[in-house]
């Protein structure tokens, strides 16, 4: 599956390149994780909520990642990628 051909409510299970990686703090406290994300095709923003330190450090700018989530409008935000997971890309997996 393409970056650009995602359509909202999909689920995704693919490799993809962080472009940037950014820690953002929430009025009641709350970090999460904002990441863009891209293919070949475009580029998305994925949100993580859960292990925000852990997947910082694996969210390196230009590493290769295997994220897992589902793509959803958001309200206030638009398009998005809520993340269930995110591993390290097994060499050889993407191209």
């Amino acid at each position: 599956m393409l970056v650009r051909d995602l359509t909202e409510g999909q689920d995704l299970d693919q490799v993809l390149l962080v472009r940037a990686c950014e820690l953002r703090t929430r009025r009641g406290g709350a970090r999460l994780l904002k990441l863009s994300l891209a293919d070949r095709t475009g580029q998305l923003t994925a949100i993580a909520r859960d292990s925000v330190e852990e997947l910082r450090e694996l969210c390196q700018t230009g590493r290769a990642v295997r994220v897992t989530g589902r793509y959803e409008g958001h309200p206030r935000y638009g398009a998005q990628l809520e993340l269930r997971e995110v591993t390290e890309a097994v060499p050889g997996s993407f191209a």
